[in-house]
């Protein structure tokens, strides 16, 4: 059963914390592939991969090493659980209808109601309406930049936070063809635990602040990596990854247009070494072709 949902406006972020009484995660059985012949395949794989934004520079340490491995048949699937998927697409339909009508200002740098007045609509699950958010966020301050949506099993202390961008919210809304580029910009972290958790009711766990462009630049720079490396087609010999990152970062800026940073540092944790690109290195066309120029000593 849902509890009741409790929002934390701020300045340009809105928080929703979403509180349920049911597993995030689900353990299901199938059916085992008979034997086969074993053969390994050449994969990497993330063993630590963290990006900071630190004075104008985005530090990202990282230890990505290729290894051998064999499939295994558990017998058993791992996926979100029916309850936590109805509770998500309940909180994004929310927004949705919450957020449907308003128009960006270019005068005033705002969005507003594109008419006055609100159409009453029916409770979602988790106790989130459409009322209740334009009420509480739209008609009292001006839209969020970004969401950080928290849905947390209060039972056993496990959460998971969802952090999006408005401008890509209302695209995929209303644009068919941004959703494959939306699965990489809505960024979804790996289920967190923590016994301060259990038992809240009002979030109060939380570091609720507002998300910065930096620190959301940050997120998709690590989540895009993760991504790549996610669906990499493991058939091919795979991309080094300090070559990897690098693709990834100038995709991350390319796609918000951020020129807010002076430099990039690459720590690889497994050699031992970092390296240094400078704003004009990431947008030189013939990087890929020259290298980099400002290694660090």
């Amino acid at each position: 059963m849902g509890l009741a949902t409790v929002l934390f406006p701020l300045e340009d972020t809105l928080w929703i914390y979403i509180p349920i009484q049911e597993k995030i995660m689900d353990f299901k059985s199938q059916k085992k592939q008979p034997p086969g012949e074993v053969k390994a395949i050449e994969q990497p794989n993330i063993n630590f991969l963290k990006c900071e934004p630190k004075n104008g520079t985005f530090e990202v340490k990282y230890d990505i090493a290729s290894g051998r491995k064999y499939p295994q048949d558990t017998g058993y699937s791992v996926s979100f659980s029916e309850k936590y998927q109805s509770v998500q697409r309940g909180v994004l339909n929310a927004l949705g209808r919450a957020y449907s009508e308003v128009e960006y200002l270019e005068d005033s740098k705002q969005y507003v109601e594109k008419v006055p007045g609100d159409v009453e609509q029916p409770t979602v699950e988790g106790d989130l309406s459409h009322e209740r958010l334009v009420h509480a966020h739209i008609k009292t301050s001006k839209v969020p930049e970004f969401f950080v949506i928290v849905i947390a099993d209060i039972v056993t202390g496990i959460e998971t936070q969802t952090f999006l961008r408005f401008e890509d919210f209302k695209r995929v809304n209303i644009d068919p063809y941004f959703a494959i580029e939306y699965v990489k910009r809505m960024i979804s972290d790996y289920p967190q635990g923590d016994p301060k958790i259990i038992g809240d009711h009002r979030g109060t766990h939380l570091q609720v602040r507002d998300i910065t462009w930096p620190e959301f630049i940050a997120k998709q720079i690590e989540y895009r990596v993760r991504l790549n490396y996610q669906y990499a087609e493991t058939e091919k010999a795979p991309t080094p990854p300090q070559e990897q990152i690098i693709k990834t970062i100038v995709e991350t800026f390319d796609a918000y247009d951020f020129t807010d940073y002076q430099a990039v540092e690459l720590n690889d944790l497994e050699k031992n070494a970092i390296q240094q690109l400078r704003k004009e290195d990431l947008t030189n066309p013939s990087m890929e072709e020259s290298g980099p120029s400002a290694p660090a000593p």
